[in-house]
């Protein structure tokens, strides 16, 4: 390849890479299409492909080692927990007593009605307010929020 030819080529990897990058969710090709630019950049002063393809690989694989973290952080939306992860550190009110042993209750959070366990095997009674702990299936895990006196 001339060395024009090779010029071009990287620099459609580098705006091929790019695309990518900003039609999917931010994964690290950035990263890639700075080793075409870098790769298209040496191509204008050497006709040797091993030393571009090096040069794309080295500069995208230090590129991801050293700024992929801090770059993901930049762009990624933090997860928020949904449906009943969202439930976790929740208080409530025990509907339907929960019987000792792991046998399932009834608890009502945020006006829904839930089928709850005592994380400690304890019973607990009904009107007793209630924390969430984890969600086992279908079932909350819940402990009794001892009132303070």
């Amino acid at each position: 390849m001339g060395f024009l030819t090779s010029t071009y080529f990287w620099l459609i990897v580098a705006i091929l890479f790019l695309i990518v990058e900003i039609i999917e969710e931010p994964f690290g090709l950035l990263f890639f299409s700075i080793g075409g630019i870098l790769a298209g950049f040496t191509a204008l002063f050497s006709n040797s492909f091993l030393l571009q393809f090096s040069v794309f690989v080295g500069g995208a694989f230090i590129g991801l080692f050293f700024f992929r973290k801090s770059y993901l952080a930049l762009f990624r939306k933090p997860r928020l927990p949904t449906n009943v992860s969202a439930l976790e550190g929740k208080q409530g009110i025990v509907e339907e007593e929960i019987p000792p042993h792991g046998k399932p209750g009834r608890v009502r959070i945020k006006g829904e009605v839930w089928q709850a366990r005592s994380v400690d095997g304890k019973s607990i009674d009904a009107s007793q307010k209630i924390r969430v702990q984890s969600v086992d299936g279908n079932s909350l895990l819940v402990q009794k929020i001892e009132e303070e006196t």
